[in-house]
């Protein structure tokens, strides 16, 4: 953007002085700011006559350079030499010796010689330049400035004792800042030794006067709060394409070290960048006075008039020494050896950027020059405010803060109506527009809150879409069989004809050779659903058939060896030989899977993660959540069971970090299908754990961590965390992000975050009617209910209690998913039907085999005849206990 958003000041008398340093040594920022100099006082950059030498001196050192010098409204190049050097006095101005004085000075070259030459802008080129010209434009796109040094710049500003005490981040603009703080910061005026320091650009100031080439350049707009424009400038260096977060950090001093410090780790405040506030001069251009004709100037806070400098430098406003009609030049001057130059567009809230001239200027031109340009926006929800502008932009109707400015411009256009199409589609293009690149970058997952939710693949994001539109299903026909086959088997298993087991091996035939094989049947068929879902391939049926009943097999031959070489019956743990076989089973598994598949690239790594989800998974169900449960059963007080819930939870935030952790290494769209799996084994949990609660406290507790759990994935939801168009337009694409299509949804949100909370509410509610069913069906179905630790020891009264609070679970829940249910439709989601796309779409298979082996295994469990005591009593190996009584007490 234009540095100049002021304008032409009264004349000033000829003789002022201009000096532009060059060649001097570059010297830390922290080392030269000192307490007495101020905050922003840069080393010294002053000129003294030494043995008729001039010596550039920069805080104390010095070396021998060239000076630039300006006398009569003139400034060319010139090395010094004693012929050329003067004295400084006191007050700035530098005399020339009598030599000097016989020369006549140069003449600036006319603004007749050079054809157009503030909108040369459009048309760069160096025919015809003047040396001057070529020499201002390289000392311009020499100065860049670090981003760690315009950081800390901000934090003095965020200082109420800082150069800007008045400093609003919320309400001052970039001019105010250039006003009150940046011309004061650059204007020097300490003397040493005799010599007043020269005003210059505050880059050249913060430098120590060393050329600093940029990596970057920023186009921004005057009138943006400086906040918002540095917080572009950050979500540039932290790669984010939404700067609204940035913003935030910048409202407090805070805030914002904590930030400068996360920069400084990722090294981002070494990326230098060409920002016009602190690399143009702003003491030959505005510093002096306001736009001819127009009115004062005032600060946006206070409302006073900008406070004018009294430099006393020549401004130049057009010609070969204006710092300003040089930008075309200049961006291809910083392109040179740099093919890689950014150009970062910082969009302000209402995107008046797009309607000053010099903005749309420097865009256009950027285009042309083939600059790696990236837009920076507030956040979406701007964008789709403000498209409507971006749609009817007209060259014409941009403003400029001097007329001339405006009409010179609009000459320079050959054809307005082709030009106004042209920047359209340099802005919408639906393939190579700043607004698709941006939205695309959005889709990456980029920002983030307080969890990263990765984007799911383009295949997986299209079977979404077309799941969801299809409307060939309707979604509770899907859903019931996971409801209810889980439950139907669990009791199946339950309720068979068991004997007491003190009968021993020989008269449990039904559970050694029947329950124990057909639950590990079931159970290991997961196995090779989990790994065609999570690779991505379709098994052959010797993987998903075969396998499993081979395994269930190896699991069955060593229970009955056990018992019968050690005459105990029950044998302890029976359900973690399962665990031992499954760990001998994989290699066969492996050796099934076709060779084609296992040679692909990345599918070893990726099965051995898929292994370790296993591993974790089955060490969740027969370990920790079952020893939990007991532990809390048999706790002491009401807060130590308390202890235990929480307890629970942690473990399954835990397991839920690794499962986000794992779906990184294997694939983003195993996420929810992770997410689901934990959250029924820990509802699963919480339900057995309902069947012996007996205070309101503990259930509450359980209850409210619940309630708040979902209410934060609906949160990271409402923040409209990256991610892609609701799957209920037909071409939910990048573009849709934009704006570009909106038929079927007001908004965007992202399929990974809502995809886990569907998929956890309807495990929250699921599970809670499953476990009432399968205790009012033990309890009274017949004898085989006193062989479950369920029901076990379960009285009428007790029953009616563990119903009750799993309804009143179910109706907190089932007002939760109303609040979702709403919110989602509010955003354009249709949440039956996205439910069931992201079944269907991620396996509808595995989404069956996992709710049933979680409760089948869970209820397994719970048999006395597998002998899984996490007491670790085990009372019926002990030589006089050969007498069952109840669940694992024994006389």
């Amino acid at each position: 953007a234009s540095a100049f958003e002021g304008g032409r000041p009264a004349a000033k008398g000829g003789g002022d002085v201009e000096f532009g340093c060059s060649a001097a040594p570059a010297q830390s920022l922290g080392a030269t700011r000192s307490a007495s100099s101020g905050p922003w006082q840069r080393p010294a950059v002053s000129v003294a006559a030494a043995g008729g030498c001039c010596n550039l001196s920069l805080g104390g050192s010095s070396s021998s350079s060239s000076i630039m010098c300006s006398s009569a409204g003139g400034t060319i190049p010139k090395p010094c030499s004693s012929a050329a050097s003067g004295a400084c006095f006191g007050d700035g101005q530098l005399e020339a010796p009598a030599a000097a004085a016989q020369e006549p000075p140069p003449k600036e070259p006319s603004s007749a010689s050079v054809a157009s030459p503030r909108l040369q802008l459009l048309e760069p080129g160096e025919e015809g330049r003047s040396t001057a010209w070529n020499d201002k434009v390289t000392e311009l796109s020499l100065r860049g400035v670090r981003l760690g040094d315009l950081f800390d710049f901000v934090l003095e500003l965020l200082d109420p004792q800082g150069p800007m005490p008045r400093f609003d981040p919320r309400r001052s603009t970039t001019r105010d800042v250039v006003r009150c703080a940046v011309i004061p910061a650059s204007r020097g005026g300490e003397v040493f030794e005799n010599c007043r320091e020269v005003p210059c650009a505050l880059a050249t100031r913060i430098n120590g006067g060393a050329p600093m080439k940029p990596d970057r350049m920023v186009t921004h707009h005057w009138a943006n709060l400086f906040t918002h424009t540095v917080a572009a400038i950050l979500a540039d260096a932290f790669n984010q394409p939404i700067y609204g977060d940035f913003a935030e950090q910048l409202m407090s001093l805070k805030d914002a070290v904590a930030l400068r410090q996360n920069l400084r780790e990722t090294s981002g405040e070494d990326l230098i960048y060409w920002f016009c506030p602190f690399s143009v001069n702003q003491h030959v251009s505005i510093c002096n006075g306001f736009a001819p004709n127009g009115p004062a100037e005032c600060d946006t806070v206070t409302g006073e008039v900008y406070p004018l400098c009294d430099c006393g430098l020549t401004k130049h406003f057009d010609g070969d020494f204006c710092e300003m009609n040089k930008f075309s030049e200049m961006m291809a001057k910083l392109q040179e050896g740099n093919p890689e130059l950014g150009h970062v567009i910082a969009v302000d809230v209402n995107f008046e950027i797009f309607e000053r001239a010099w903005c749309i200027g420097e865009i256009v031109q950027g285009r042309r020059d083939g600059l790696h340009q990236v837009l920076k926006i507030a956040s979406t929800d701007v964008l789709a405010a403000q498209r409507s502008k971006l749609e009817s932009l007209d060259v014409r109707r941009c403003s400029a803060s001097r007329p001339e400015d405006r009409d010179l411009i609009l000459a320079a256009i050959p054809d307005v109506a082709a030009f106004n199409e042209e920047l359209k589609a340099l802005l919408l293009d639906a393939e190579r527009g700043l607004i698709a690149a941006w939205s695309t970058s959005v889709l990456e997952g980029i920002p983030r809150y307080f969890v990263q939710w990765p984007k799911f693949s383009a295949g997986f994001h299209r079977r979404l879409t077309q799941e969801s539109l299809s409307g060939n299903r309707a979604p509770l026909l899907l859903l019931a069989p996971i409801m209810l086959l889980p439950a139907a088997l669990a009791v199946v298993v339950l309720m068979l004809p068991y004997q007491r087991p003190d009968a021993g091996l020989e008269a449990n035939t039904v559970h050694v050779f029947v329950a124990f094989p057909c639950i590990s049947l079931i159970c290991y068929m997961f196995v090779p659903q989990w790994t065609s879902f999570a690779l991505k391939t379709i098994l052959p049926m010797r993987c998903t058939i075969l396998w499993p009943l081979i395994a269930a097999a190896l699991t069955t031959l060593p229970v009955p060896i056990i018992s019968a070489v050690s005459g105990v019956y029950p044998v302890p743990f029976v359900p973690l030989t399962a665990s031992v076989t499954y760990a001998l089973c994989l290699p066969l598994l492996w050796l099934f899977i076709p060779e084609h598949v296992k040679h692909a690239i990345g599918f070893k790594e990726k099965f051995s993660w898929s292994v370790v989800v296993q591993v974790s998974l089955t060490t969740l169900f027969c370990i920790v959540y079952p020893a939990l449960n007991t532990w809390a059963q048999t706790a002491c007080d009401v807060w130590h069971t308390v202890g235990f819930i929480l307890l629970f939870l942690l473990v399954r935030m835990t397991f839920e970090w690794l499962c986000g952790f794992l779906s990184r290494k294997i694939d983003p769209d195993v996420l929810p299908a992770t997410v689901f799996v934990a959250e029924l084994a820990y509802q699963a949990a919480m339900c057995s754990f309902f069947s012996s609660i007996e205070n309101w406290v503990v259930f509450m507790t359980f209850v409210v961590v619940d309630v708040l759990e979902n209410l934060y994935y609906l949160y990271c939801f409402c923040r409209r965390q990256p991610g892609v168009m609701s799957p209920t337009s037909a071409t939910a694409t990048a573009s849709d992000i934009s704006g570009g299509d909106s038929r079927g949804s007001s908004a965007f949100f992202c399929e990974s975050v809502t995809a886990v909370l569907l998929l956890r509410e309807f495990a929250d509610l699921v599970v809670p009617i499953q476990f009432s069913t399968i205790f009012c069906a033990l309890y009274y179905g017949g004898q085989s209910a006193r062989f479950s630790l369920w029901v076990a020891d379960m009285t009428e009264e007790t029953l009616e209690r563990a119903c009750f609070l799993l309804f009143a679970d179910v109706i907190v829940e089932l007002c939760v998913s109303t609040l979702t249910f709403c919110v989602l439709r509010c955003h354009g989601v249709n949440p039956l039907r996205f439910l069931q796309a992201v079944i269907v779409s991620g396996g509808y298979w595995y989404y069956l085999a996992a709710a049933t082996t979680s409760l089948l295994w869970y209820a397994a469990l719970q048999l006395v005849h597998s002998g899984c005591d996490y007491s670790l009593q085990f009372s019926w190996t002990r030589e006089g206990s050969s007498h069952w009584m109840s669940g694992f007490t024994w006389a």
